[in-house]
């Protein structure tokens, strides 16, 4: 293969880009500023905040579920009145 490799000389119109993977030597590099303790904060945080959602959902089909239990047992009572109205109304034979 003939490859060969040109090289631009810099114009005043386009600036000159650093290639990837180098910086020029005026930058320093990036450093965390984040502490431990912010850190920990943050990740405390997101702990709350996922156990409060998991909890609101428990908490919301207890009272689904307590509220369903309360209609089953009403109904179950109803239909046992009624039962035994028509069990001691009708005649003896």
């Amino acid at each position: 293969m003939n490859s060969s490799t040109l090289e631009a000389h810099p114009s005043p119109e386009h600036p000159v880009s650093q290639p990837p993977g180098t910086r020029a030597s005026s930058t320093r590099p990036i450093v965390s500023r984040a502490s431990f303790a912010d850190r920990l904060a943050l990740r405390l945080g997101l702990a709350l905040v996922i156990w409060s959602r998991q909890h609101g959902a428990r908490a919301e089909d207890h009272h689904l579920t307590v509220t369903r239990r309360g209609e089953i047992e009403d109904r179950r009572a109803r239909q046992f009145a009624a039962e035994r109205r028509a069990l001691t109304g009708a005649p003896r034979r």
